[in-house]
């Protein structure tokens, strides 16, 4: 003889959906850690690396512009 649960097969049911939407949340945080977060940070390490340049170019081409100031006055 089969021993009876004492939750109804309604619950039964319920329970079971969210432990496999509870196991599909997991395997898409884990995708989300090893493959798009790599991608992310090689997308803004690029970007702030364009951004140093500019930024460079623009401090020397700030100094440039005081040399000839200063030179033609």
């Amino acid at each position: 003889m089969p021993i009876k649960s004492s939750i109804p097969k309604t619950f039964e049911n319920k329970i079971v959906k969210l432990d496999k939407d509870v196991a599909l949340i997991k395997q898409e945080i884990r995708i989300l850690k090893t493959n798009h977060l790599h991608h992310l940070d090689m997308k803004i390490n690029w970007t702030l690396k364009i951004l140093a340049f500019v930024g460079a170019t623009l401090f020397a081409e700030f100094f440039l512009l005081i040399k000839y100031i200063l030179t033609n006055t």
